[in-house]
């Protein structure tokens, strides 16, 4: 292995560590047992969902804010997700199992279908795969497909209420600090490129929560690759590269606004929603949650 692919290892093993940690915890608390005597037998209307506090209300359930509740309601949209899966596959292929609510899976594939579309519901099903992207990290519920074989993402399948999910997701403590720390480094490299903050959520029907994309080289035409499979796939898209290439990075993001400027091609727009941080910047959030959760750091130090 190489040291890129060493350090990726690294991230995935403790990332995962990371999120069984703190959902563990949050499964040992009294309310949890509260949340399972009231709504156990929940059952999730038929329809697809996009907002997930409108999910909430229409569920009855409640509308405070807490781990408990979210971590709850993201189970049962999983468990749900993967019945939906199961009906719309095809007779004879291999039915996926939940593995787990989220997993940092290194070297992970989803798919887009020929038959994609906004709405997986009613008489839906998966046509053939025209694009299966590779992205190097993606932190996303993950499912088995054989007994104590590999983990998947969700995403390699058609998700019916996708976007509720990685929303629900979004509400946990956890998950919040690690976008807020991601977005004020990511914002901080790009204003010293002298380059415009801009952080929406463009992506409605994602396929994973977060995707990371580890940059070695300074081809920007490798790297644009890297940005737009990014962007395709994830909530919150990351990029990250080497501390001493970063300002070749931004580099990218400032010629598409040149370019933008000139010829109004806004490819600009897009790329300053990536969250572009070095390895070092990286590292430092990891392991500062690591630490906190009495969790070993992340590995590979030389890999700055």
């Amino acid at each position: 292995m190489t040291v890129t692919k060493d350090f990726q290892a690294s991230v995935a093993g403790k990332l995962t560590k990371l999120f069984n940690c703190v959902f563990h915890s949050i499964m040992l608390h009294p309310t949890w047992g509260q949340m399972e005597n009231a709504y156990g037998d929940l059952k999730i209307l038929d329809g697809q969902f996009t907002d997930y506090d409108r999910f909430i209300r229409l569920h009855n359930l409640p509308e405070d804010d807490n781990d408990v509740k979210h971590l709850f309601v993201i189970k049962k949209l999983l468990e749900n997700e993967i019945k939906i899966i199961n009906d719309i596959l095809p007779k004879g292929k291999k039915r996926p199992q939940l593995c787990s609510i989220l997993e940092c899976i290194s070297e992970s594939i989803t798919k887009y279908y020929d038959n994609d579309c906004p709405a997986v519901v009613g008489e839906y099903r998966p046509g053939n795969p025209i694009y299966s992207p590779i992205v190097d990290l993606a932190i996303t519920p993950s499912v088995r497909v054989q007994q104590n074989g590999k983990t998947y993402s969700i995403g390699i399948y058609p998700l019916s209420n996708g976007p509720v999910i990685f929303e629900a997701l979004s509400k946990i403590k956890l998950i919040k600090r690690l976008k807020r720390d991601f977005q004020t480094i990511a914002r901080h490299n790009l204003r010293s490129a002298g380059l415009e903050c801009r952080r929406d959520d463009i992506n409605i029907r994602p396929l994973c929560l977060f995707t990371v994309e580890i940059e070695n080289q300074t081809n920007k035409k490798y790297m644009m690759g890297d940005f737009l499979n990014s962007l395709m796939l994830a909530k919150y898209p990351v990029v990250l590269v080497p501390h001493s290439k970063l300002s070749q990075c931004l580099e990218l993001v400032k010629t598409t606004r040149i370019i933008f400027e000139i010829k109004r091609v806004d490819v600009y727009d897009l790329l300053r929603k990536v969250m572009v941080l070095s390895i070092p910047q990286f590292r430092s959030i990891v392991d500062n949650l690591l630490i906190e959760n009495q969790l070993e750091r992340l590995g590979i130090v030389d890999f700055r």
